[in-house]
This record gives structure tokens, sequence and C-alpha cells, in this order.
């Protein structure tokens, strides 16, 4: 199991869901459907707070691999 690193900004605990959603492609007409993985904070006070439903997720780590975005998510720059 991949862990994933606390909350770089308040330090509470990471949120991992996953989803099929349609997204608009960046730079292209269209949209695109598949599963996609969200990475978050668990605190609803926190700006990289990730709603379980996405309806007020603000800023959020996606992406269709999961890998990738842990990756993401637990990079920290020094």
């Amino acid at each position: 199991m991949i862990e994933l690193k606390p909350c770089p900004f308040c330090k509470s605990e990471a949120r991992m869901i996953s989803a099929v959603r349609w997204l608009r492609l960046n730079g292209k007409r269209g949209r695109t459907r598949g599963l996609y993985w969200y990475v978050g904070c668990s605190d609803p006070e926190c700006i990289l707070y990730l709603d379980k439903e996405l309806k007020n997720t603000r800023l959020i780590f996606l992406s269709r691999s999961r890998g990738l975005v842990v990756r993401r998510w637990n990079r920290r720059v020094e």
C-alpha cells in the first residue's frame, strides 16, 4: 500500500479517492471520461481539502495514474 504524506499546509491526514468523471481536455475541444484518482486534505478548513463528493473541492491533485498522483502529493521542496 502506498503511504501518503500529511498535508503540507496543515499537517492533517491526506485522503485519496477515485471516481469516474468527465473532464475537459486541456487545449482541446470536447471532454474525456475515465477513472481519475484524487488526493487532498481531510480538513475542511484547509485550502487542499478534498470533499468526498468532489463538490467543494478547491485545489486538488488528480490523474488517471494512481502512482503519479501519489508522487505529486508526496513531493516536497526542501
